[in-house]
């Protein structure tokens, strides 16, 4: 990866908002705006209902990394009381979001 940019935001509802404009004023005139604004927006709101960052005094940080061709986008949640397990995609809209992201950023 060649560039990658972060920040910190309260684990807030209305701070996903900021999220998705921090997000495109990074990858405007890099990669597809629209879907990376999708990708934060679904990770960033995740991270704020179902984790402790959506607690008092929670954060949540976003990560955007460019390399040769492509945009990554990560955010990382101060996790939950719970251990964390994989689970079999039920919804077929979820698992068609996830193979549209997967085919336009590869």
């Amino acid at each position: 990866m060649r560039t990658k940019w972060c920040r910190a935001f309260p684990g807030l509802a209305e701070q996903v908002v900021q999220a998705r404009h921090f997000v495109a004023a990074l990858v405007a005139e890099k990669g597809p705006v629209d879907d990376a604004t999708l990708v934060v927006s679904e990770l960033a709101t995740n991270a704020v209902r179902h984790s402790l960052s959506g607690a008092e005094g929670g954060w949540f940080l976003v990560v955007v990394g460019f390399g040769d061709g492509f945009v990554r986008i990560e955010v990382v949640d101060q996790g939950g009381e719970r251990v964390p397990h994989l689970c079999d995609v039920t919804s077929a809209v979820t698992a068609k979001v996830h193979r549209v992201w997967v085919f336009r950023w590869c």
